[in-house]
């Protein structure tokens, strides 16, 4: 174990967090601009959309809460 990395600390853990949220905050952008039209399409009623987009919406952040560092 003589070449073995020191720890580089915390500034390198927060890289890694900021890379990942940008990531994840561009990803879900690009699918709430479009998911009220896919809804659309594939039959949901239009009285309907705004509360389905909210509750998936509300799934998708939920379902990465056992994911988050604490």
């Amino acid at each position: 174990m003589k070449n073995a990395r020191p720890p580089q600390g915390w500034r390198s853990l927060l890289a890694v967090y900021w890379f990942a949220s940008f990531v994840e905050g561009m990803g879900v952008s690009q699918i709430y601009a479009f998911m009220p039209n896919r809804l659309a399409d594939v039959g949901v009623p239009a009285a309907q959309v705004g509360q389905l987009v909210g509750l998936l919406g509300a799934l998708f952040f939920v379902s990465g809460l056992p994911f988050i560092p604490l």
